[in-house]
């Protein structure tokens, strides 16, 4: 608000990030009540919310999301026992005989994590090739999941500084709400938008 006020910054120079929808209309709402109809300007999204965004304006740019559709939790549980009862992927710690599925949530919850953060790889050796064959498919399928939308754009802006200068120079300022709750993923996205100034 005061940055409205106070420069004559335009209101969709100005980008700020949450957590979750009550945040992004709780942040608006807020806005509008001090600046009026100008608050309905100001880019206010969630992290993932503002990946979307951006892979639906420049379609062009993200060839691996285009065209792809987001995978449900279904299809990810049964790619996930796909994986660990193909015979060519070699488990024996992660798949223990007479319960093959046993660590199946955990490994799910440690490549969910593993993406969070922006990482490609664990400390475990039948984790990564779980993780990889997982990659793999969602290729195959045509299929992303959440954490790949930030990922993706990361990936994107780090390998395209031309694009990543178009953004920096679209958003003028950054606001990153309860940011001590970032994850790394979250924090390399804002580090890349903000590096220019």
């Amino acid at each position: 608000a005061n940055i409205l006020r106070e420069t004559d910054t335009p209101p969709d120079g100005i980008l700020a990030l949450t957590f979750t929808q009550s945040g992004v209309h709780a942040m608006r709402e807020r806005l509008v009540e001090i600046v009026g109809a100008r608050g309905y300007r100001v880019n206010i999204n969630t992290f993932h919310g503002f990946c979307n965004e951006v892979i639906q304006r420049y379609p062009e740019e993200f060839p691996r999301i285009i065209g792809s559709r987001s995978i449900t939790d279904v299809e990810q549980i049964k790619i996930l026992e796909g994986i660990i009862q193909d015979p060519k992927v070699r488990l024996e710690i992660l798949k223990p005989y007479g319960a093959p599925f046993y660590y199946l949530p955990a490994a799910r919850s440690a490549i969910e994590k593993l993406k969070k953060d922006n990482l490609k790889n664990s400390d475990h050796p039948e984790l990564n090739l779980i993780y990889h064959e997982y990659e793999k498919e969602l290729r195959k399928r045509k299929l992303y999941d959440f954490a790949d939308m930030i990922m993706e754009v990361i990936a994107i802006l780090q390998k395209k500084k031309t694009f990543l200068r178009r953004l920096q120079e679209e958003y003028l300022y950054l606001l990153a709400d309860e940011h001590q709750d970032a994850n790394r993923s979250q924090n390399e996205l804002l580090a890349l938008l903000s590096n220019f100034h």
